[in-house]
C-alpha cells in the first residue's frame, strides 16, 4: 500500500476506480485485481481555486494602489498667480507633472473649506536631480507667514517605481479655511512631480495623459 502523498509509481493492472476509505482528507484510491489499494492526493477543489483567485485579486488591488496611488495630471504651465492652476479638491490624492524653464515658476491655487492637514511633497526624477534641478515649493495663505511657508529643498529619500524619483520636499501642514497659493520655483530647468492629498481617486489618468507624463519623464 502506498500512503497518502507517496511519490512512488503505481504498478500492476488496475481494475476499477473506487472512492477510498478516509485515510486522510481528500484521497482517492485504486483497487487492483489482487485487492491491493493505493492512495493518491485529490486535485484542488473548487473552494481551493476560489480562495486562490480571491487572494490573487487582493494582491493585484494592493499593488495597483501602491503603484498608481495618485491621479496623474499634466500642468502645461501656470507662470503667474493670475494663471495659477486651480486644484478643485486638495484632499484628493493627485500628482501634478510640470516642466520649468530656468528661473521660472508654476503656481497652484486651492481652497481649504475646513481646517485640514494636507500632505505636500515634491519629487524630482532622478536624472533631473543628478543634473542639479532643485525646485523650491512655497505656500501662502491664512495663518502662514507673510513671505509664505518656504519648504527648503532637502534629501527626503528616494521613491521607487517605474520611474525613480528623489523626494526633495515634504510637509504635512494643518491649513486653516481659506484660499491658498502654492509656488514651485527653480533657477535651473527640469521636470517635477508635485503630490498632494490622501483620499483615493475613483478614477485614474487616461492613456493619453499617461503618455504625456511618460514623455515628460523621458526628457533629458
Amino acid at each position: 500500500m502506498l500512503h497518502y502523498g507517496s511519490p512512488s509509481i503505481i504498478h500492476g493492472p488496475v481494475a476499477q476506480w473506487i472512492r477510498a476509505p478516509v485515510f486522510g482528507t481528500g484521497c482517492r484510491g485504486f483497487e487492483s485485481l489482487p485487492g491491493r489499494q493505493w492512495y493518491l492526493p485529490m486535485l484542488p477543489t473548487t473552494s481551493h481555486i476560489i480562495r486562490l483567485s480571491l487572494s490573487l485579486w487582493g494582491l493585484f488591488v494592493l499593488l495597483r494602489r501602491l503603484l498608481v496611488a495618485h491621479l496623474q495630471i499634466v500642468n502645461d504651465g501656470s507662470p503667474t498667480p493670475d494663471t495659477a492652476y486651480r486644484i478643485e479638491d486638495i484632499t484628493l490624492a493627485q500628482a501634478f507633472y510640470g516642466q520649468l524653464a530656468a528661473s521660472t515658476t508654476d503656481y497652484y491655487r486651492f481652497v481649504v473649506p475646513i481646517a485640514t492637514t494636507i500632505p505636500l511633497s515634491l519629487l524630482v526624477p532622478e536624472n533631473h536631480y543628478r543634473a542639479g534641478f532643485r525646485p523650491v515649493m512655497t505656500l501662502a495663505g491664512p495663518g502662514l507667514p507673510d513671505e509664505g511657508l518656504i519648504m527648503a529643498p532637502a534629501d527626503k529619500g528616494r521613491r521607487l517605481g517605474t520611474t525613480t524619483y528623489q523626494r526633495t520636499q515634504q510637509a504635512n501642514p494643518t491649513l486653516l479655511p481659506g484660499m491658498y497659493l502654492l509656488a514651485i520655483y527653480s533657477v535651473h530647468p527640469g521636470v517635477y512631480c508635485f503630490c498632494c492629498g490622501t483620499r483615493e481617486p475613483t478614477e485614474y489618468a487616461d492613456a493619453a495623459t499617461r503618455a504625456r507624463v511618460q514623455a515628460l519623464l523621458e526628457l533629458p
